[in-house]
């Protein structure tokens, strides 16, 4: 019986379907609906299982991911939770971690947590770092404070509670019964607790986590309950699964209850395609390089796998400044983001200079070429009028450019400017590109990797144009473009496992004997937590990795190491060379005459990645009739790229540059001293030569 998997990516600006039905492929990218995106979603598959012979009654799955979650923390426009903390820490949302974001900035913006001071209720309690209960929990004093958010008709359905005790990581107790508590006076509140969203030292990280985990909570319920409704009015049967941060998928009853887990959902699902892409045509150290309509992501790809972090942050308010946003301790795709997408704004600042984004204009009004109302030029006005984009082929016909509307809006700009519309254009694309150069430098830098070694896995919309600049500005080899780039999101859903990751804070020096304490907590572990995945009717045996956070004795702060539980390699010889590796390959020294710490044991419970998501190309190849040329504008002169629509183009044949390459969903821009070549596994390799 063939089973139809289906992938979607709710974006800033548009929405991404990859459907897979007896080895065949069928893509649509429609505009989001920012107000209702699950009506994009309903919207967006209608139209391919309506234009399609493909049945509705032979869906297996569903999985989607949504970047929803981080714009409502970025704009701030969640709910605002209830705060309950052990007496005594409730300011730890001010200090947060005493230190300034940037030393040398006089005026630098206080970074303001989530939660005001009138909502911070604190609890007389007090459990010490072994999880010895100092003082036991003053009942009455709780009960007072909850009746008199009784009365004040404060909390409801529609809201949360965040609960962090001081060290409750190690003994949840006191965690538990306020919550039972809280329970018997509001039973439908939403309440979040820190030993279960985030069981790890630092007390700022993990109640900034819990926080973060309860202001969408009461978003993320309505919207997976919406999207879960619309699906089976509209005769949708399969199970929806979500895509989490780390890049695994999990059920809709986990994403309620740990909604700070799909924070990065959609970004990570593009560095799952690029990582099994890539892969496929031999490429394993990559740098992904996601471009869409609001934003730009890059990630390190190492060995075929992205790089993986245990905190990060979000909302900054200095995009390359650690330290200005706020904190969230959760396993996550490591990848940085930076407000550069098709629809970033181009403005002049008042310095008089022309700056692009990170403002976006998003869906709707969209850029001015959109028709839909947009005033301001964008990248993708100055993409159109500069030649990459072809107004009768965007979005394969369904959406045609107003050529007239982004010459005016560029035209604008360039009387201010005193230059010409090609000028100011090309101004606008140069300055998107080096926004993007340098992020994507800095970042892979901090990870010690030298970008002449990389290739450039270009996704996304507006990736593919942009990658050719990127590259060589970075001196890479070159770069690579999947035929379904305009969707790889989508298809990045497909390529991941059902997975979840659980921790447990373990303190103390690497030794024989302590790691013989790892591995019993290891194995408890895996007991406690197998049966949450047990919703997915997985076939085959869970796999479990083991990771140790570690760390040189006294030093603030670890990193993540995968280990085996096999004698030969759980012992601390591999485990201290493997550590000294890593340290060495970010900071370039490690001190090895200290002792290692063990900070905090974690295991990933997942099953086998789904294997040969497409084994054939359904495009057969078409031979063009004739030549067709686009004049570009280079910055220095007009220039003529051949056009060619990618069915055109021959398994490994080489075509050289310049070559402009229409796909359905994004345009290929392949520049002058190049060699392209498409793969069999539909990849179009191209390098400088």
């Amino acid at each position: 019986m063939n089973k139809i998997k289906i992938g979607i990516d709710i974006g800033g600006t548009f929405t991404d379907f990859f459907i897979i039905s007896n080895n065949k492929e069928y893509k649509n990218k429609i505009l989001t609906n920012t107000v209702n995106p699950y009506i994009s979603l309903i919207n967006g598959l209608n139209y391919i299982f309506d234009n399609n012979d493909i049945n509705k009654n032979e869906i297996e799955l569903i999985i989607h991911g949504t970047t929803l979650f981080t714009n409502k923390l970025i704009e701030r426009k969640g709910s605002t939770p209830i705060f309950f903390t052990t007496k005594g820490f409730s300011d730890v949302l001010d200090m947060q971690k005493e230190m300034r974001y940037d030393i040398y900035d006089l005026h630098a913006k206080e970074v303001t947590h989530l939660v005001p001071k009138l909502l911070r209720y604190e609890i007389d309690e007090r459990i010490d770092g072994d999880g010895k209960i100092i003082k036991p929990i003053n009942i009455k004093t709780l009960e007072h404070q909850l009746q008199i958010l009784k009365l004040n008709h404060v909390l409801n359905s529609n809201h949360s509670v965040a609960i962090c005790l001081l060290h409750s990581y190690i003994n949840p107790t006191h965690e538990n019964i306020v919550k039972d508590i809280i329970k018997n006076y509001f039973p439908t509140v939403n309440i979040s607790l820190s030993h279960e969203i985030s069981p790890l030292i630092r007390e700022y990280e993990r109640m900034s986590t819990t926080i973060c985990n309860s202001y969408i909570q009461p978003l993320a319920n309505e919207y997976i309950n919406n999207i879960e409704n619309h699906l089976k009015i509209n005769n949708y049967k399969s199970p929806l699964r979500l895509m989490l941060s780390s890049g695994g998928i999990t059920s809709t009853n986990i994403a309620k209850k740990y909604p700070v887990r799909l924070i990065e959902s959609g970004p990570a699902a593009g560095t799952l395609a690029a990582a099994h892409l890539g892969s496929k045509s031999g490429f394993k150290n990559l740098v992904s390089f996601d471009m869409g309509g609001t934003t730009a992501k890059m990630c390190i790809i190492e060995n075929g796998k992205p790089n993986l972090t245990s905190n990060f942050e979000v909302a900054r308010l200095e995009r390359f400044k650690k330290g200005s946003g706020l904190p969230i301790n959760i396993d996550t795709i490591d990848l940085i983001e930076i407000g550069a997408g098709g629809g970033s704004i181009a403005h002049i600042d008042e310095l008089k200079l022309l700056k692009v984004g990170p403002d976006s204009a998003g869906a709707k009004p969209g850029p001015c070429c959109y028709n839909l109302g947009g005033n301001n030029p964008t990248v993708t006005d100055a993409n159109l009028v500069l030649g990459y984009l072809d107004s009768n082929n965007f979005l394969d016909g369904k959406m045609a450019l107003d050529e007239k509307k982004a010459y005016n809006s560029i035209k604008m700009l360039s009387s201010k400017l005193k230059l010409n519309i090609n000028q100011t254009a090309y101004g606008i694309f140069r300055i998107v590109n080096e926004n993007m150069i340098t992020a994507t430098r800095i970042y892979i830098s901090e990870f010690g990797f030298d970008p002449r070694k990389l290739y450039l896995f270009a996704f996304g919309g507006a990736g593919p144009i942009h990658a050719h600049a990127i590259a060589k500005a970075l001196k890479m080899p070159g770069f690579i473009v999947p035929t379904t780039a305009g969707v790889a999101s989508a298809f990045g859903f497909l390529a991941a496992a059902p997975s979840f990751e659980f921790s447990k804070t373990f303190i103390s020096i690497l030794n024989k004997i302590t790691l013989k304490k790892t591995k019993s907590i290891f194995k408890q572990l895996e007991i406690e937590n197998s049966k949450k995945l047990d919703d997915f009717n997985i076939i085959n045996k869970l796999r479990a990795t083991y990771w140790l956070n570690l760390r040189h004795y006294g030093q603030g702060h670890d990193i993540n190491i995968e280990c085996s539980l096999d004698e030969k390699n759980f012992n601390p010889e591999v485990i201290r060379h493997n550590f000294y590796k890593k340290y060495e390959q970010i900071y370039g020294y490690a001190h090895k005459h200290l002792e290692i710490e063990i900070t905090l044991c974690k295991i990933i419970l997942k099953s086998d990645q789904p294997q040969n998501i497409i084994k054939s190309t359904n495009i057969e190849y078409t031979k063009s009739k004739s030549s067709v040329y686009k004049e570009i504008y280079d910055g220095t002169k007009i220039q003529k790229y051949k056009y060619i629509h990618g069915y055109n183009l021959e398994i490994d044949k080489k075509y050289k540059g310049p070559l402009i390459i229409q796909e359905s969903e994004t345009t290929c821009v392949v520049p002058n001293n190049s060699i392209l070549i498409k793969d069999a596994n539909n990849n179009y390799i191209i390098k400088f030569t």
